[in-house]
């Protein structure tokens, strides 16, 4: 009789474990911040944790879908993972983080990171060239720069932010 009960037993206890590890591996939901521009050469941080996750929590920083950058791993319990960054031209791209708990992981948001090249060697050149200028002629300005990203030009008139400069009329490359 007592080896029966165990018998019917067995399947209610191995139903119970199963939902116990299944109601355990609940995945872990990363949220990644950061910036999503940056100065080229200048330090970044982005940090990524995963609140309600029992600890120990593996992070992973990576970066276009696939390349992970960096690990770290959280042992107390809801301490985000910081991760600098030093802003090269390749830096540029997509982000997010995985982290993993309990042996389940889940993904963070995506963060997508522009990063800002300086403007170099800027100069304005004007035609007619030397720049005369008799009443009802034309003279027409035009701005390069040498090396630069996320540019945009504002024109001033005697140190005074213009608007008598129709911006429409010019030309892209400007």
């Amino acid at each position: 009789m007592k080896n029966l009960q165990t018998l019917y037993l067995l399947p209610l206890l191995a139903l119970a474990s199963l939902f116990t590890k299944m109601s355990g591996s609940v995945p872990p939901r990363p949220v990644l911040t950061g910036p999503h521009m940056a100065y080229l050469n200048s330090r970044v941080a982005f940090r990524c944790i995963a609140p309600d996750s029992s600890p120990p929590v593996t992070y992973q920083l990576m970066r276009n879908a696939s390349i992970p950058i960096f690990t770290g791993t959280d042992l107390q319990g809801d301490k985000p993972a910081s991760f600098s960054l030093k802003v090269a031209a390749t830096s540029e791209g997509s982000y997010h983080c995985k982290a993993t708990a309990e042996g389940s992981t889940g993904v963070s948001n995506i963060i997508t990171l522009s990063v800002v090249i300086p403007a170099s060697n800027t100069r304005v050149a004007a035609e007619p060239f030397p720049p005369v200028a008799y009443e009802g002629s034309r003279i027409v300005l035009k701005c390069t720069v040498t090396r630069g990203s996320h540019l945009s030009y504002i024109w001033f008139f005697n140190r005074i932010k213009s608007n008598i400069f129709n911006l429409s009329s010019f030309p892209s490359h400007w």
